[in-house]
């Protein structure tokens, strides 16, 4: 399984419009070689040069499994449930490490699941999103993009 986005390319830095910086707006992602047998998928975007632990910035999970992509500026109204994230808030949270904290990476894991539906709660925190998808996994693909402020 292959994770891209059109807006940037794997160890590239992430446009100002997906962070904090500026419209802070989930990028489109897309996908392609979905293994068989996959019904459903989940997202999960981390920021693991966080000081202290893994910094989570998003979670999407309950995607069919015969989509391939998805828009960017994805609204916590979509079809599909976000998680709540290290900002407290629920949804799409870019990229945002500390001032003069040095370049972050920030990894996007797509999940193909064998399951429909994780059944978490819709408000799930992101880390319980990723240990979910985890445990029903058939394959998962990672897209890093880098940030600095």
């Amino acid at each position: 399984m292959i994770l891209t986005s059109r807006v940037v390319a794997d160890r590239d830095t992430m446009p100002i419009r997906y962070t904090c910086e500026g419209a802070n707006i989930s990028p489109p992602l897309s996908w392609t070689e979905v293994p068989a047998g996959t019904r459903s998928f989940a997202i999960v975007m981390a920021d693991p040069d966080a000081s202290g632990q893994t910094w989570y910035h998003w979670a999407m999970w309950d995607i069919p499994g015969d989509l391939t992509g998805i828009d960017e500026d994805y609204s916590v109204l979509g079809p599909y449930p976000q998680g709540t994230n290290d900002f407290h808030k629920q949804g799409w949270n870019g990229p945002c490490p500390p001032s003069g904290h040095g370049t972050h990476r920030h990894r996007f894991t797509l999940y193909a699941l064998r399951v429909d539906h994780l059944g978490i709660s819709p408000v799930a925190h992101c880390r319980e999103v990723e240990a979910a998808a985890d445990r029903v996994r058939i394959a998962k693909a990672e897209l890093t993009v880098m940030f600095r402020r």
